[in-house]
This record gives structure tokens, C-alpha cells and sequence, in this order.
């Protein structure tokens, strides 16, 4: 399971070429240089499943945080691509998108974005996470999931 802090922030035009490039490692390279690692064990042992935690804005990208948009769009388009190429050697990679979860503080204006009217609990990601981690989603891949009580309004 790979996860991430907040990268670099800003107006999209003024973020320097550096806080770009972190940016980069921080919601996309980390996930290639994990595969990179443990896909060769995955292969000697018959298989396996990665996970990626990523963000709800993958889809609707949000101004406040433009690297993450960006890089984690990537990382869709990378997700989609490792999966199809080691589904063969039963390796799966998959991709949960929160949206507001209760380890943040609570903001009202934030609720009311979100259709069921409340925060996820961070309970129900890891169950997400668990799931897509074991044999019970065997044939799920290269999927992006979203776990943000209807916030997104992308189909």
C-alpha cells in the first residue's frame, strides 16, 4: 500500500520547476520505485496486489493543489497500464480515491460538498484498502475506486 503527505501547493503558474519535480516524486514516482522493487517478488511468489491511495481530485482536480491533480492523473494513466501488463502474473495494482475523510478537521463548508453529508471514516478506507489488498478482489485491476460519499460528479 503506497500513500502520501501534500506536495507542493500554489497558484499553477507560479510553482517553481523544483516544487514540480517534487511534486512528481511525492504522488508519482513513489509508486513506480515501490512497483519497480517488489513487482520481481511478486513474479517469484505467483502474484500479488498493490495499492495506491491517491485522491478524490484525481478526477476533478482542485485549484489549492495543483501538483497533486496533475501527478495523480499520472498516476492513473500508470496504474491502468502496470495493471494490464502484469495481470498475467497475477499481480493487480488499484488505486483508492478518498475524498474528505474524518482525520481532518471537520469543516462545514466541506461537508456540504459531499451528498451523504458527512466525512468518510478512515474505517471504511481501510476496509477499501484491505479488500482490494486480498485474494476477495482477485479480479480487480487497474481500477480506480472512489470512497467520497458521492462527492465527485464525474461519471
Amino acid at each position: 500500500v503506497s500513500s502520501t503527505g501534500h506536495g507542493p501547493k500554489g497558484d499553477i503558474l507560479d510553482i517553481a520547476d523544483a516544487d514540480w519535480q517534487r511534486g512528481m516524486d511525492y504522488y508519482f514516482l513513489n509508486v513506480v520505485r515501490i512497483a519497480r522493487l517488489v513487482t520481481p517478488v511478486m513474479q517469484a511468489q505467483g502474484g500479488g496486489a498493490l495499492v495506491n491511495i491517491t485522491t478524490y481530485a484525481t478526477f476533478e482536480p482542485e485549484a489549492a493543489y495543483p501538483t497533486s491533480g496533475v501527478f495523480r492523473a499520472g498516476l492513473s494513466a500508470f496504474t491502468k497500464l502496470f495493471a494490464d501488463k502484469y495481470a498475467a502474473d497475477n499481480i493487480r495494482m488499484n488505486n483508492v480515491l478518498p475524498g474528505f475523510i474524518d482525520s481532518l478537521p471537520a469543516k462545514v463548508d466541506q461537508r456540504g460538498r459531499i451528498p451523504l453529508g458527512r466525512y468518510g471514516k478512515m474505517a471504511e478506507v481501510a476496509e477499501l484498502i484491505a479488500f482490494l489488498a486480498s485474494d476477495k478482489s482477485s479480479y480487480i485491476t487497474g481500477q480506480n475506486i472512489r470512497i467520497d460519499g458521492g462527492m465527485t460528479r464525474s461519471v
